[in-house]
């Protein structure tokens, strides 16, 4: 009897270090295997437009700026990563809404009436899933807006409301409705330019694993 405890003593013991050793090179193979990817931001792929509103019906009127340069890190690790990293640079008097007097008077009498707004410089931070928060400085005021990022292959969308009441703007805005007076006029007679601009920017990203 002591014979057959011993034999089966000895018998589970190899049979738990087998198993013990099977488990352990499965998980050397693991992390022998496993990829490391990075992720880069693919220049001149921006694409940027911004929806402003005038009526009472609150009509968008489009456009984008001409100028505009963006910043990543070179090796990010992860996507959220490389979106945390995004700084961004936009020169105001490179506004394009495809009418080249409107674009004069947003330079000249919205941007114009802020402070050192030649430029509007920001980035992404807080980045987690699809929500992200933007940092944007204008007025010489820096706030936080809530984004949302969307993904479809290698294209992110990033959509946001830029509320201008956050950057003390409201002299901006009474500003460039006075001298569109005509232009923001509808069929109720008022005239009305509203304090939020929406904004899409679209861009690709390239993923590198090995």
């Amino acid at each position: 009897m002591k014979t057959l405890t011993t034999a089966g003593l000895t018998l589970l013991a190899i049979v738990v270090f087998t198993a013990c050793v099977s488990v352990t090179k499965e998980k050397n193979d693991e992390a022998a295997t496993a990829e490391t990817c990075h992720y880069q931001y693919q220049d001149k792929s921006l694409d940027f437009t911004w929806t402003a509103y005038k009526f009472t019906t609150k009509t968008g009127v489009k456009g984008t700026f001409d100028d505009i340069k963006v910043t990543t890190a070179n090796d990010a690790k992860s996507l959220d990563d490389l979106l945390n990293s995004v700084k961004f640079t936009i020169r105001t008097g490179s506004v394009n809404s495809n009418e080249p007097q409107r674009d004069l008077k947003i330079d000249q009498f919205f941007f114009g009436t802020m402070a050192n707004t030649k430029e509007i410089k920001g980035g992404l931070k807080e980045v987690s899933g699809n929500k992200a928060t933007i940092a944007i400085t204008l007025n010489e005021i820096t706030a936080d807006l809530p984004g949302v990022i969307t993904l479809s292959g290698d294209t992110i969308t990033l959509t946001a409301t830029v509320d201008f009441k956050a950057f003390d703007g409201a002299a901006a805005v009474k500003m460039l409705n006075q001298v569109c007076s005509e232009k923001h006029t509808g069929e109720d007679g008022k005239s009305v330019f509203w304090d939020v601009v929406d904004i899409t920017v679209k861009a690709l990203y390239s993923k590198t694993c090995k």
